[in-house]
Parts: C-alpha cells; structure tokens; sequence
C-alpha cells in the first residue's frame, strides 16, 4: 500500500471513529478496531467493537442504518473522491 492509500485509510478510520462516538448512544461503547479500504478505494470495511457485548447485534443494527450519514459526515470534512461505500 502505497503512502497516500495508508494515509487516506487511517483519515477515514479517524472519521469513521469520531462519527461513531458522535452517533452512538450512552447505552454501550463502539469503537474502531481496524479499517480496510479497498486498492481502488471505492469501498471500505470497519470492523468494530462493541462493549457490553449485550449490546453487540443493537450496534450493528445501528452503524449499519447510519451509512448514509457517514457518507455524508465524511464529505463534509474531506475532498476525497470517490468516496468509498462503507461495509461494517
């Protein structure tokens, strides 16, 4: 991976994780655990964790409903196009 790929990578798991901890409720604590993003960037997967684990189908239920808006936070903050689809 080339130093610009790694860079853009680690740029949208920083976002990735603000818009997390911004979204998510008091009930449980998401976090970022690794983020991949694919050669071409046009899509990307985070893998997160969740604490309680009780709460672990709930969050996932919930990152995923909020694509959309990460989308749109991630375009209001960086010039990256295309913007990658984003897979938890």
């Amino acid at each position: 991976m080339s130093a610009h790929a790694e860079r853009r990578r680690s740029y949208l798991a920083k976002l990735t994780a603000e818009f997390l901890s911004r979204r998510a409720g008091p009930q449980s604590l998401i976090t970022v655990l690794d983020f991949s993003l694919s050669p071409d960037g046009k899509s990307a997967e985070a893998k997160i964790g969740v604490w309680p684990d009780t709460y672990r189908q709930t969050a996932l239920t919930f990152v995923n409903r909020q694509t959309r808006d990460w989308h749109e936070f991630v375009a209001e903050r960086t010039k990256f196009r295309p913007l990658p689809r984003l897979k938890f």
